[in-house]
């Protein structure tokens, strides 16, 4: 975190912004699946609201070992009040540069950062493809480090700060009231006391254990505990891993092309019998036919669907035709042991990276339905041995109604650590216009 003072106001710049659920309370327990091993607590919180009617919120993080000074403002947060759809580049000291992009009234999150010239026209470069066509407010219009950057970066960046409107921070937030970082409640949250008392017990425990195992205690048991104890880690680890291998593909593009591959193949109307729709997971999609006819015989349809002979299953009242057919093998993750495990992301990074995503998906395709997460799932079995890691899982869902919209989300959705597991589409019905897509996604993270 850092502190700058405008116009004799204390204003702390740096914070994390994540995009939370409208009115979702930010107190705290909450900000407790936010906190990082072995990094700073965070000790302030900033509750930005959305200036257009959407559902979603702003919240920025205050990490530090101590509270947030008493009366200062967040300058991201104070700047997005008074320039809701802006892109911000200022020098905060000699030689550092900060960025803050805001929209909808809040502070888009991986911005609010400091860094050298290049560092921040680097990452001007980045957000320009999104928020290129808000108004661009820098307080000089000399930032070192242009030469730095690649050709195409140097002349996109150099094409947006030569229409850039050149003002200073103190300007901008001269007549704007302060954004305050509130300081969390002093003292743990119960679930915090609760962790650090059964750590004292533990203590208390151990150090009793200890004094018992040194004068009373034979060394033969404790051989025994732990290679019981041995045995259960490595039990765990292989449960783990039968549960996590060849679970996600390695990427998500084999959706599209199964799609498109048994569409071109077999998506056929004829003898009687309509295309109805298909459903593809990895390895394998399962083609759908409805009658459209009282007169619709199978014979011949095998050859017009492009299936091999046998390849139908027909319902049992007869009203219903499904072949399922090979699309080829579909590479899969596989973990080789604990050293792999450990390497997965948490899970609420995943959630916070994937609450960004929705809204820039439904942003550059609009139409896109994300529908709500009924919420995460254990991996493998429910007790973890001492410092073994525990895993999580999670299913997402979306709609839409064009392969165009399919396409361009899966392109993206690599960039994230989620994988699509299952997607089926239908033609529109009854000779309308709109078709359907749904697609299921899936990650597996550390708890």
């Amino acid at each position: 975190m850092s502190q700058i003072k405008l116009n004799k106001k204390l204003y702390l710049t740096e914070l994390e912004w994540h995009g939370v659920p409208a009115g979702k309370a930010v107190g705290a327990r909450e900000v407790q699946s936010y906190e990082e091993d072995g990094g700073p607590p965070v000790t302030g919180v900033v509750h930005l609201k959305s200036s257009e009617s959407l559902e979603e919120d702003f919240v920025g993080l205050y990490r530090d070992r101590g509270t947030p000074p008493k009366k200062a403002g967040t300058l991201a947060g104070t700047i997005a009040k008074a320039c809701p759809e802006h892109i911000i580049v200022g020098e905060i000291e000699d030689g550092v540069w900060w960025l803050m992009v805001s929209h909808q009234g809040g502070v888009i999150p991986g911005t609010d950062i400091e860094g050298s010239g290049r560092e921040i026209l680097s990452a001007l470069h980045d957000h320009l493809e999104l928020f290129g066509d808000q108004a661009i407010l820098v307080s000089s219009a000399d930032i070192p480090g242009l030469e730095g950057l690649g050709d195409q970066a140097k002349n996109e960046v150099g094409r947006a700060l030569a229409g850039a409107s050149i003002q200073g921070l103190e300007s901008i937030v001269a007549d704007v009231d302060a954004v305050a970082v509130e300081a969390l409640e002093k003292g743990m949250s119960p679930a915090r006391q609760a962790v650090t008392g059964v750590a004292a017990l533990a203590f208390m425990a151990g150090v009793g254990w200890m004094a018992w195992d040194m004068f009373f205690v034979d060394e033969t048991p404790q051989v025994q505990t732990q290679s019981e104890e041995a045995e259960a880690r490595e039990q765990y680890l292989q449960a783990i891993l039968r549960s996590v291998n060849d679970r996600i593909p390695e990427n998500s593009g084999w959706a599209i092309e199964a799609i498109e591959t048994a569409m071109d193949r077999h998506a056929v109307s004829a003898n009687g019998w309509q295309f109805e729709g298909v459903a593809c997971e990895p390895g394998a999609c399962t083609i759908s036919w409805v009658p459209y006819s009282s007169i619709r015989p199978i014979r011949g349809f095998e050859e017009e669907a492009g299936l091999p002979e046998g390849a139908l299953s027909r319902s049992s009242r007869g009203d219903s035709l499904s072949a399922q057919v090979s699309i080829g093998d579909v590479p899969m993750r596989v973990f080789q042991g604990e050293s792999d495990l450990n390497q997965l992301p948490v899970g609420r990074e995943i959630r916070a990276d994937w609450w960004d995503f929705m809204q820039l998906a439904q942003f550059r395709s609009p139409g896109i339905d994300f529908e709500r997460s009924r919420g995460t799932s254990s991996v493998g079995p429910a007790v973890a041995p001492a410092g073994m890691v525990r895993l999580e899982s999670e299913t997402l869902h979306a709609n839409g109604k064009t392969l165009a919209q399919l396409e361009r989300l899966l392109g993206s959705l690599d960039q994230t650590d989620i994988r699509a597991k299952k997607v089926t589409f239908a033609p529109p019905e009854d000779g309308g216009s709109s078709s359907q897509w749904r697609v299921e996604m899936e990650y597996v993270a550390k708890q």
